[in-house]
């Protein structure tokens, strides 16, 4: 019985310590993982990316569309544009990235990264990233504006066929709307 006990108290010894070296290790960790997150410039690059982003849906629709549809579209895209860059914003973001990180390298991993991105060569690949990432963007942008006609037949086509073969289901999707008022008496939208 003596035994058993010992060996219990030992077992949760050891327990115990490999949970407290775990711990210690996940906190050098997440403090590397965000050394590394301020020595790649995230923030930076995030918000670059949402500006990128903005700029090419913005180019896009002035291809495509002229006059009121664009002037409406222009504000629904900023009313969208507002929403993700508020939800994708580096202080909402900074925590859970940094968690990733954390969980996804060892503390020798996190090192090597933070070494190379304070090198030479790692700095120079930041101080680029932003052209290579905006030519990137143009590149991606130039194949969608030519696939646009493209993907607009196949959309085109793809309803038709949907439409012949459920005629009722296209009735359907014409019905109004119908919203719940503060009352909860269901509502047809075009009855507002």
């Amino acid at each position: 019985m003596n035994k058993i006990i010992m060996f219990m108290m030992a077992f949760m010894a050891f327990v115990s310590v490999t949970i407290a070296a775990d711990t210690v290790d996940t906190a050098k960790n997440k403090e590397l993982a965000e050394k590394l997150m301020d020595t790649m410039k995230i923030s930076q690059t995030m918000t670059r990316s949402l500006d990128m982003m903005k700029k090419m849906q913005m180019d896009m629709m002035s291809k495509r569309l002229k006059g009121k549809d664009l002037q409406n579209m222009e504000e629904f895209n900023r009313s969208i544009m507002e929403l993700v860059s508020r939800e994708l914003s580096w202080e909402k973001l900074k925590g859970p990235f940094i968690n990733i990180y954390a969980e996804s390298f060892t503390t020798e991993e996190l090192d090597a990264m933070i070494k190379f991105y304070e090198s030479p060569i790692g700095k120079k690949l930041l101080d680029k990233q932003p052209e290579i990432q905006q030519k990137a963007m143009q590149l991606v942008q130039s194949i969608m504006m030519r696939l646009m006609p493209e993907m607009e037949k196949m959309a085109k086509d793809f309803a038709e066929k949907q439409q012949k073969a459920d005629p009722a289901k296209t009735a359907v999707q014409s019905v109004p709307a119908v919203t719940a008022t503060p009352a909860e008496k269901p509502v047809p939208a075009a009855a507002k």
